[in-house]
Order: structure tokens, then sequence, then C-alpha cells
């Protein structure tokens, strides 16, 4: 079963790979996106060449009627911990989507370990207010 033109919102955690997965998405579409750029194999290795920051805009303004892209990394370093990036960009999500944020807040509880909860409640509202 093919997802091609099937998708609502697109989030993406990589401008490269965001780009990669433009084709899933359905008329009047929207995305979200880390600008953060990391050079996949297949670039380090030379196999293919890493898009320009103007082509990558352009690819994902032609593709959706909405993006919304941000440095979530850098977000997430600055919270203390990189690996809750995912979160801000869902932060994101939940205002987009409008969800009641105690829905997600419940989430977060329920299944981010104690320990880090506090950081990943931090990244979701950092996103939220982007």
């Amino acid at each position: 079963m093919s997802m091609t033109g099937t998708v609502d919102v697109l989030i993406g955690s990589e401008p490269m790979e965001t780009m990669r997965s433009v084709q899933l998405l359905r008329k009047g579409a929207r995305i979200i996106t880390n600008t953060y750029m990391m050079q996949p194999m297949s670039v380090s290795t030379g196999l293919e060449k890493y898009p320009t920051r103007e082509e990558i805009d352009a690819c994902l303004h032609a593709a959706a009627s909405e993006v919304i892209a941000y440095d979530a990394t850098a977000k997430a370093v600055e919270l203390g911990n990189v690996k809750v990036m995912n979160v801000v960009l869902l932060g994101t999500l939940s205002k987009m989507l409008e969800t009641d944020y105690d829905l997600w807040l419940e989430a977060i509880k329920k299944y981010v370990p104690a320990k880090q909860k506090d950081l990943n409640i931090q990244a979701f509202d950092a996103g939220q207010n982007l």
C-alpha cells in the first residue's frame, strides 16, 4: 500500500530527510522540520550532494501549504540534551493540531522515564512556544 499523497503533516528531524518524504504529502499538507543539517552517509561518501538551503526551502514550500522550519536541535541543546529535539518538534505539532495540552502532558508522563520527564516537558513547551 502506497502512502503517496496521503500525509497531512510531515515532521522532519533533518532537512534532506524531510525533502525525501514530500511525495507523501497530500494537497494542502503542512511541514514541520528541523533546520539542523546532518549529512547522511550518501553525502559523506560523495554519492549525493547535499542540497542548498535555497533548494530545501523551494522544495518544501512547493510541496506544502505551510512550512514551519527552525533549529530544533539548538533548542534541545539549549535545554540540556540534544535527544529531546524530537519532543521540541512534537510541541510544535501539538499546537498545530490544537490538541488539548493536558493530553500531551499525560502521554509524556506515562511514557517518558521519570528522570527525563521534566526535561521532556520543557522541550515540549519550547516547541509549543516557537
